[in-house]
C-alpha cells in the first residue's frame, strides 16, 4: 500500500484458486493448495487438499458483495445498510476480516488505479 493511500479504497478481488459456494445461507469458500510443498505434506502427512472456510452471515455478505469493483469503502455501506448499528464497529471488524482473507491467500486488495491480476 502506498503512503498516502487510504486502505478503504482499496479493491478486494478473489483469487482464481478459490471455489465458493452457498450451504444453507451461508457461503463456504475452498481454498485449493498447490505447489510442490503442500502436495509433498498431502503424500507425507495426509494433510488436506483444500481448506474449507465456513463464513458466517456477517462474512457471507461481505463475500458476496465483493464483486472485484466495489472497493473496501463501498463494501461497508453496502453492510451498514443491510445490519446497521448491530455490525459497529464496523471498519474495524471490515478491514479485520478481509485482511485475513487476503494472508490466507483467498483474495489480494488492489489500489483502483492498479491492473487486475488474480492470484
Amino acid at each position: 500500500m502506498g503512503k498516502n493511500q487510504n486502505y478503504l479504497d482499496y479493491i478486494p478481488i478473489k483469487s482464481n484458486e478459490i471455489t465458493d459456494y452457498l450451504e444453507k445461507e451461508n457461503v463456504v469458500v475452498e481454498l485449493d493448495h498447490t505447489g510442490f510443498f503442500h502436495w509433498l505434506a498431502v503424500k507425507l502427512y495426509h494433510v488436506p487438499r483444500k481448506t474449507q472456510y465456513k463464513l458466517d452471515v456477517y462474512g457471507s455478505k461481505v463475500w458476496k458483495f465483493m464483486n472485484g469493483s466495489r472497493t473496501i469503502d463501498e463494501i461497508a455501506s453496502e453492510m451498514r445498510q443491510e445490519f446497521g448499528g448491530e455490525i459497529e464497529p464496523l471498519y474495524e471488524r471490515l478491514t479485520l476480516f478481509i485482511r485475513s482473507l487476503e494472508m490466507a491467500g483467498m483474495l489480494s486488495c488492489i489500489a483502483p488505479n492498479q491492473e487486475r491480476n488474480n492470484k
